[in-house]
Formats: structure tokens, sequence, C-alpha cells
């Protein structure tokens, strides 16, 4: 149930399917921007911005789905921002979602109540690479660059396992509490993007570093 004076941000794995969710009990929808096929501009904006500042017809409050905020043009979110600090919360609710809230405009932030959406359990039964992928984590989080990369010589071994090893360990991270898991669940992610992930690529991504050549 929404019931803020604030625009909420939803991010995460699942921080689109939450905000949908919320925007179903938050009064009536006037409309859907953003999508992660088209990202945000100034002109879609500006249109946002309008609707935040009128009264909508009937009792009901008027909601606006917007998102993927990570993603949205720098003029846009010029255009946005003013207006997520201005809006009658009686008249209008902002729903925002984010994939990554390290890529939202931190002023954007700061005028959103930020809600964790974690994503799923992870689909496998392989409860040694579970075991496998939380000691690789800890030893990444904990800037152990020896056992990083001893771990993952091990698991090396393993043919098409690098693949596995950082999916899981993308949602594995995406379900840990708090905000000091992000980088390294975004360096996760960025590195799953690619078609064949190499040792090298796997190494980079757990020690935050630029890929390796």
């Amino acid at each position: 149930m929404y019931d803020s004076e604030s625009a909420i941000l939803y991010h995460g794995p699942s921080g689109q399917e939450k905000a949908f969710e919320a925007s179903k009990g938050a009064g009536r929808l006037l409309g859907t921007f953003g999508s992660h096929a088209e990202s945000i501009k100034a002109d879609v904006a500006r249109s946002i911005v309008e609707m935040m500042s009128s009264v909508p017809v009937g009792d009901a409050v008027g909601v606006l789905l917007i998102g993927p905020l990570d993603t949205m043009h720098p003029a846009a979110s010029d255009v946005l921002l003013k207006s997520l600090e201005e809006f009658n919360p009686k008249n209008v609710r902002p729903i925002l979602w984010a994939d990554d809230i390290g890529s939202v405009r931190s002023t954007i932030i700061s005028r959103c109540l930020d809600q964790w959406c974690a994503g799923p359990e992870p689909e496998t039964e392989d409860e040694a690479l579970i075991s496998e992928v939380d000691e690789l984590v800890t030893a990444s989080l904990e800037g152990n660059v020896a056992e990083v990369i001893e771990k993952l010589t091990e698991l090396q071994t393993h043919k098409e396992r690098h693949r596995e090893i950082l999916r899981v360990t993308a949602v594995s991270l995406s379900r840990r509490e708090g905000f000091g898991h992000l980088d390294l669940w975004k360096s996760i992610r960025g590195v799953l993007g690619h078609p064949n992930v190499s040792f090298n690529e796997a190494v980079a991504a757990y020690l935050l570093m630029e890929k390796l050549s």
C-alpha cells in the first residue's frame, strides 16, 4: 500500500515488478513511462511533469509509473527533478523504478524513499555450487585477490561453468540486505551481458576491475 508523501523508488532485480504491483494499489494509473527498450527522454519527462502538476479527474489519486531511472537521459532527469520535490501526493503519486540505483542521479535519489527489491531464489539445485559462490563472494567483498583467483581457477575445471557461477552470484548478491554488495552485483550483471564469459572477464568482475586483456 502506497502511503508516502514522497516518491518511492523501487530498485534491484525485481524493481520493475514491485513498482508495478505498488501502482495497482496506489490509485488510478494515469500512465506508464519508459521501458528497458526505450529510455525516458526530455519530451517524455515534460509530459510527466505536466501530469504531476495537474489535478486528476475523479476522486482517485493519479498514479504515474516511471522507469528505469538508471537509463534516463540526463536532460530528462533535469526536467523531472523539481517535480519530485513539489508534487502534491493528494493528487498524484509517482512510482519510480530502476535496475541499479547506483546509476540514478543522486539528486533524484535524495528526493525519494528507496525500496530494495531482491531477486528470486537461484534456479539451481547444485548446493555445492551455491556454497562455492558464497565463499567466492565473501572473498571478493573482503578484497582477497589471491583467494578470488584461486577459487575461480578451481572452478574453471568445470566445463562451461563461468556463466552459471556468475548468474548464481548475481542472484545471491541481489538477495543480500543493504547496499554494500551493490557494486559487485552491478559488475557481475555487466559481465553476464557478454555472450561467452572468459576466465579473465570473471576475475575482473569479482575484483571490480576493468576487463582484463
